[in-house]
């Protein structure tokens, strides 16, 4: 669990994974420079429970360099990764263990259910309808995340859990210089390495969205390094159908990049450089009467969940947050 000034979520996140029906665990903690109580509430819950270990950075590395830390420290079988503002329900570590050594899945995910503390917003679930278990090739995984694509699952925010060894004897970590889409870069090129990913359908992993969610922030030094990185990751691969798949990818977040550049001269009022920016890629322009959901798959299912009620969700929330309290 990486943490950044996460105290007002962080208590909940912990108790959601001490009461995994799973017991054999450990949580890492790394908190990532935070300036307020996180470190005191992870302590507390620390001198309770000896399975809850605190690692303090010296520096602020992101949310990449604390779980490198964390994968560093790790000694179980499998490495699972919770945000520190949301929620294990209580068997998924059980079912997601279960399910991989079943398929023999070197990474295991499953779908997650959007929720949060207003009263307005219904829970849902971030795939929608009856997804089937199944194995994501690296094709369907690049053509699912592809940046700017209406519609499509996008697995890029799915939470991944990865078999430890598979991490290590590739010497798979994760890429410290990006700040967003660190878990889609380390599953890409997992992928490009053979090692078999599975789907469950089980709705047991929360995801909070609150106003200070970073999962849809993006600036353009963080697609800067999304850029530079997938260019490389397209670059190293002969021609075929996965090469125009990655060139798809870094392309889409070059223009990720250049669409950050022209909201910021926007808002400097600098009219010249954006219609520089205009010029040079003319799909910019209308990008800006776009509606938000099209370009950022999470903010499309959290607007879903505002218009319809989705029992499955509900029924799943319920059990992600008992016991009751658990996700105030």
């Amino acid at each position: 669990m990486a943490a950044h000034n996460a105290a007002g979520f962080i208590a909940p996140a912990i108790r959601s994974v001490l009461r995994q029906t799973l017991g054999a665990l450990e949580l890492i903690v790394v908190d990532d420079c935070s300036s307020d109580d996180t470190c005191a509430v992870v302590s507390r819950i620390a001198d309770e429970d000896a399975r809850v270990r605190l690692e303090r950075l010296a520096i602020n590395r992101g949310p990449a360099g604390a779980r490198n830390r964390a994968l560093e420290l790790a000694r179980g079988a499998w490495f699972a990764v919770l945000d520190a503002d949301d929620l294990y329900a209580p068997d998924r570590l059980e079912r997601l263990v279960a399910a991989a050594s079943r398929e023999k899945a070197d990474l295991i995910a499953d779908n997650p259910v959007l929720f949060s503390n207003d009263p307005g917003d219904k829970p849902a679930l971030f795939l929608p309808g009856p997804p089937l278990p199944g194995q994501i090739s690296l094709q369907d995984y690049l053509r699912e995340t592809l940046m700017f694509t209406p519609g499509g699952a996008n697995y890029g925010y799915l939470k991944p859990m990865f078999r430890t060894q598979s991490l290590r004897a590739g010497g798979f970590a994760y890429q410290p210089a990006l700040r967003i889409a660190e878990d889609d870069d380390l599953i890409v090129r997992l992928l490009l390495a053979g090692h078999r990913y599975w789907l469950e359908p089980s709705p047991t992993y929360g995801y909070r969205k609150h106003a200070g969610s970073i999962s849809h922030r993006l600036s353009a030094a963080n697609a800067d390094a999304m850029v530079h990185q997938g260019r490389a990751l397209a670059e190293a691969q002969p021609p075929s159908p996965v090469a125009d798949l990655l060139n798809r990818r870094w392309q889409a977040f070059a223009r990720a990049a250049d669409y950050a550049r022209l909201l910021d001269a926007l808002k400097a009022r600098d009219l010249a450089a954006a219609a520089r920016l205009c010029l040079h890629d003319p799909r910019l322009f209308p990008m800006l009467t776009e509606p938000l959901a099209v370009r950022i798959p999470i903010i499309r299912a959290a607007r879903r969940r505002r218009t319809r009620r989705d029992p499955a969700a509900e029924a799943a929330l319920l059990a992600i947050t008992r016991p009751e309290g658990l996700a105030t």
